[in-house]
């Protein structure tokens, strides 16, 4: 529970992975009696959260909308079915939603740049991999994770900077919490994200992540690049990140064969496969 004016917002942190509906339900568990859902939606602005909340709010009132009409749904994107599910859970529970990234337009271009250039190193990256490049990939995907962490940084800071003005916006967005003094919040966030620091309190986080192997992966390289320190397994990690994020490139071996093997082994395998 944490404080944010006179009054106290309980505040949950579900770290989770956007890949299909099975994921999804592992929310539904901390939904119950919940006020306010924040939903990830990367680099929104103002007027788009605003826009996006209103249209939940019209949402739980129509008991005939159909959800997959309304998110556009596609049975063959894992994200796609993720959201349809998070969203059946919400209107379950008759939840709002509030937006925690409200950008102002220039900075979305900025951070937009960033991300191009993310883009750029991944695409270079898997390139080199493919051609059996080895360093110059891992430095390449170094690279692209570092500019990741920046990105991801810079939206930790907006996430944190609305949630000081939480509590006070809600009570003029939605005349029911006008006087609660207890307003019950679940922020879904990813597991790059990192806002405990930046809240510089501390929150209930909750990992529903830890099964996941690529966020293992991802997990190590980022407390790699946080600890400054030289790690003999970096490129293992690198590698193997590469390799399962691209799973259909090497579905003959697999996620579990991947992790057992060395980074040699794995290098021999790609060279062969050339």
């Amino acid at each position: 529970m944490i404080l944010i004016t006179q009054y106290m917002i309980n505040l949950t942190v579900l770290k989770t992975y956007h890949c299909g509906s099975e994921e999804a339900k592992k929310l539904e568990l901390y939904l119950n009696n919940v006020d306010i859902y924040v939903p990830e939606v990367a680099l929104s602005t103002e007027n788009f959260a605003n826009q996006q909340e209103k249209l939940w709010e019209d949402i739980l009132e129509n008991k005939n909308l159909i959800l997959e009409d309304y998110l556009n749904f596609d049975s063959d994107d894992l994200e796609s079915n993720y959201l349809l599910e998070e969203s059946k859970l919400l209107k379950k529970f008759g939840i709002k939603k509030w937006h925690l990234e409200r950008f102002e337009i220039d900075k979305i271009a900025s951070l937009e740049k960033y991300l191009e250039l993310a883009d750029v190193y991944l695409n270079l990256a898997y390139g080199n991999l493919n051609s059996c490049k080895f360093e110059s990939a891992y430095d390449l995907m170094l690279r692209h994770l570092k500019v990741m962490k920046h990105i991801t940084f810079e939206r930790d800071k907006e996430i944190y900077k609305n949630l000081l003005e939480a509590e006070d916006r809600l009570k003029l967005r939605y005349s029911e919490f006008k006087n609660k003094k207890d307003l019950k919040m679940v922020i879904q966030i990813g597991g790059m994200h990192n806002i405990e620091p930046v809240l510089g309190i501390n929150i209930s986080t909750i990992d529903l992540m830890s099964d996941q192997i690529i966020y293992i992966l991802n997990d190590r390289i980022i407390n790699f690049l946080d600890s400054k320190s030289k790690s003999l397994d970096l490129k293992d990690n690198l590698l193997k990140l590469m390799m399962i994020g691209n799973i259909s490139m090497y579905s003959d071996m697999g996620e579990s064969q991947i992790l057992l093997k060395s980074r040699l082994e794995l290098e021999s395998y790609l060279v062969n496969k050339l």
